[in-house]
């Protein structure tokens, strides 16, 4: 909790200064760039959490990486990071900066997890929906596959979930049949 607490004050940080500087777009684009990086590739985060490794090494490969490929108010901003021995919760002050980013643009952030995937329209249709029912500006719509669920769908979003799965659907069955109402009901 208290990791969150200062990821919070950093990505906030960042977010008025490139608000400040009229650099916001850009320095979204690197914050997108760096949770893809952070997401995607186990290596570099297995050597950004590893404490063995010295922090002048780690500032070397954030140089190497980022000193020409981030605009510099990012690339400082991960400096300073690292100088501080944050680099431990990079990946909560990446989230909390989108987070920052979204609730200031209005942009709801939805996660639908489907048995299967859909296709582009069907998605299009979905979000669509949800903007005129739930008088939304903007949706980043999350879908995560997950066959567990069997079919149907769950969605989440400000701090509410919609479960409309067959997964639930038999497990509400199968919890009639265990508490026996149907068998009281007869006699």
């Amino acid at each position: 909790m208290a990791s969150l607490k200062i990821a919070h004050r950093y990505a906030l940080c960042l977010y008025n200064l490139a608000v400040e500087q009229k650099i916001l777009t850009q320095i979204k684009q690197n914050i997108d760039d760096l949770d893809l990086i952070l997401n995607k590739n186990p290596e570099f985060s297995m050597v950004l959490f590893n404490p063995i490794i010295s922090p002048a090494k780690k500032n070397a490969i954030f140089t190497k990486i980022f000193k020409n490929n981030v605009n510099e108010l990012t690339f400082s901003f991960l400096m300073f990071v690292l100088k501080k021995r944050r680099e431990n919760i990079l990946k909560e002050i990446v989230n909390c900066f989108n987070k920052i980013f979204n609730a200031q643009h209005n942009i709801h952030e939805l996660s639908l997890t489907l048995a299967t995937d859909l296709d582009q329209n069907l998605k299009e249709t979905f979000v669509n929906h949800l903007k005129s029912t739930q008088k939304f500006d903007a949706i980043q719509l999350n879908t995560i596959i997950n066959p567990d669920i069997i079919g149907g769908f769950i969605l989440e979003f400000d701090f509410k979930q919609i479960d409309g799965s067959i997964k639930r659907d038999l497990n509400d069955i199968k919890k009639h049949f265990q508490k026996n109402e149907f068998i009281k009901q007869i006699k």
